[in-house]
């Protein structure tokens, strides 16, 4: 299996399985936000989805980069990286409003080769 193969597995299996935890969420518990720069909201959800794929991604691939708002930045050394809006519609997500996903993009050198929203 060559490495794009390889990444495009894993993170099809951890975006379903936090991306099941995060609905499960929504319908059974209220959500706190905070306000980061600019008054953007942020939960504390945003910051554990960030956590887990970040965390679960790079134990397997770790010259890869990570691209993220709510996490400090990790360089590339492999040529891949991730790019991630852990909750795009925080917004929609702490008031209840069901439009709402995980969005997770894998680039190398700088060209975009996955997506993967849940």
């Amino acid at each position: 299996m060559d490495e794009i193969n390889k990444r495009i597995n894993i993170a099809l299996i951890k975006v379903k399985k936090i991306g099941i935890k995060l609905t499960n969420v929504f319908y059974k518990k209220n959500v706190q936000t905070h306000f980061k720069e600019m008054n953007e909201t942020v939960t504390d959800y945003d910051l554990s989805i960030d956590h887990y794929l970040k965390t679960q991604i790079l134990k397997k691939f770790k010259n890869d980069g990570w691209l993220s708002e709510e996490s400090e930045f990790i360089k590339s050394k492999s040529g891949f990286e991730w790019i991630i809006d852990p909750i795009d519609g925080t917004f929609n997500f702490s008031l209840k409003v069901p439009f709402f996903c995980i969005s997770l993009a894998l680039t190398h050198n700088n060209e975009t080769i996955a997506g993967f929203v849940y």
